[in-house]
Formats: structure tokens, sequence, C-alpha cells
């Protein structure tokens, strides 16, 4: 189960790092994101001009719902080690690929689930195991929300 885990976190990782490879050098990363003090939003700095197709965007959609799944495993076990690691791997692609997206969209559904995914963070970083299935439960149906609005099929 061990290695199934390292496998996903793996392939979640290789497609971050494929989706900024696939950018020109000369231009910025999509966002910074910039961490604050405990109780403060994050906010990212930075623009981008060009925003993710549908496949990539349904790529990290299915991959985040992935993440998710696997993190509540982790938590499920008293893991809170692999699941804050499998997150911070996720971390990066629900900005880049997923956000902007959605902001496009519908900006206060953006705004509501870039909230949710940070309360996430911190319920995992604090190994509260109820907040944290709470909060995976609601993250897991802002992506299918997302998913709907941006007329993405999640159906395998």
């Amino acid at each position: 189960m061990r290695t199934k885990n390292v496998i996903f976190a793996s392939l979640v990782l290789l497609f971050g790092l494929g989706l900024t490879g696939c950018s020109s050098s000369s231009q910025q990363p999509a966002q910074d994101h910039v961490h604050h003090e405990e109780g403060q939003p994050h906010q990212h700095e930075g623009g981008d001009t060009t925003s993710p197709n549908n496949t990539q965007v349904e790529k990290a959609i299915k991959d985040e719902i992935q993440g998710l799944a696997t993190i509540e495993s982790n938590v499920n076990k008293n893991d809170f080690q692999s699941a804050s690691t499998l997150f911070d791997q996720i971390h990066e692609e629900y900005h880049s690929a997923i956000l902007p997206s959605v902001k496009a969209k519908n900006a206060k559904l953006a705004e509501d689930m870039h909230g949710k995914f940070d309360a996430l963070e911190d319920a995992i970083k604090n190994k509260d195991k109820t907040k944290t299935s709470n909060m995976i439960k609601i993250n897991r149906d802002n992506l299918n929300q997302a998913a709907k609005e941006l007329g993405i099929s999640l159906k395998q």
C-alpha cells in the first residue's frame, strides 16, 4: 500500500513538474504562492496570461480527487506525515491548473475553494483527524462543483 502511495505521489509531482516545464522560460510562473501568518489568507502574486486547457484541468481535478482519497486513507491510519507530504505535492497543481480556470468562470467559487483548501492544509498540519476528514469532503465537493462549472465530466 505504501508503494502505491509513493507511486501516486510521484506521478502527481511529475505531472506538476511537466506543467511547469511546458511554459516558456521567459514567462514568469503562473502564480507565486505566499504563505502568511496563521489566520491570514494565502495570496498569489504574478499573472498568468494563459490558462490551462480543459484537458489539463480535467486531469488536474482527477489528480486532486485521487490525492484527497489517498490523504483520507493516510489520515484514517493516523499517518499525518504522509498526508502532509502528499498535500504539499498536490498543492502546486491545485493553484496553477485548477484555481485560475475556476476563477475565470466563477470568481466566488474559486475564492471559496481556495479558503477551504487552505483550511484542509491547516487541519492536516494540526493533526486534527475530524476536521481533516470534514475538509476533505468539502474539497472533494468543491472539485466536483468546479468540474461541473467548467463543463468537465469526471465519469471514467
